[in-house]
């Protein structure tokens, strides 16, 4: 009888397992492993290389490994996604030397259905912004001067309720001059100006997610946030 019940057990864990396949799997959110990151970055402004090492220091004190690649490496880059947790566009990440990302658009979006992070920084300029509605509906961002059309307003409203303003991965440092003006309506906004502006964008995407911000330079606590996919999570 005992093991006419085990059997049976676990032919309904694998019955289980058929129908949510996540059961029997590892979560794809806040693993305890040292993350793996590819820093994609550009030549900067007249070749200054500027942002090539902005994450450095960042990334050395989580302990998680990364490995840098220059914004005309995308390719060689997508042909190894599968070794990366997350791919992090520093400032600036396609402003020197611009590609057209809408031909890597749909390798992109593999790599995060497949459970991958992509998060875009300095989402300010149209090189960086313009392909985005090639990922798919309702992903298209529209960004401008945020100082020079809100003054004020266009400081970070720290009462909104959100997962990357709440502890233990509530981010800070980061800075800002643009602000997103219009989205698409596959984003859920995770930082928003005081005019109620976008700032911080996520979509879930699959497995995975896409994070797109006009904040530059996120501290420790915004990489874990990112990594843990604040999308998928909600503040009451």
């Amino acid at each position: 009888m005992a093991l006419r019940m085990a059997r049976e057990l676990v032919l309904g864990m694998v019955s289980a397992a058929v129908v949510f396949p996540g059961l029997l799997s590892p979560p794809a959110w806040g693993q305890d492993a040292p993350a793996r990151v590819a820093v994609l970055s550009s030549s900067g402004v007249d070749g200054d290389r500027r942002s090539w090492n902005e994450y450095d220091d960042r990334l050395n004190s989580l302990g998680w490994a990364f490995e840098k690649f220059a914004n005309t490496e995308l390719p060689s880059l997508l042909e190894r996604s599968g070794e990366f947790d997350l791919i992090l566009g520093t400032s600036l990440w396609n402003y020197g030397d611009p590609v057209d990302v809408t031909r890597h658009a749909a390798a992109l979006r593999e790599y995060m259905e497949a459970g991958g992070v992509l998060v875009l920084t300095d989402m300010s300029y149209g090189p960086m912004c313009d392909w985005l509605p090639a990922l798919g509906e309702g992903l298209e961002i529209r960004a401008s001067n945020a100082n020079e059309e809100l003054g004020a307003d266009a400081q970070v409203d720290a009462g909104q309720k959100t997962p990357v303003l709440a502890v233990p991965h509530r981010i800070g440092g980061m800075n800002h001059w643009a602000h997103i003006t219009q989205w698409g309506d596959a984003y859920t906004v995770l930082l928003r100006t005081k005019a109620r502006t976008a700032l911080m964008l996520g979509a879930n995407i699959g497995s995975g997610a896409l994070i797109v911000t006009t904040t530059v330079g996120l501290d420790g606590a915004g990489l874990e946030s990112a990594r843990t996919n604040p999308v998928s999570k909600t503040i009451s």
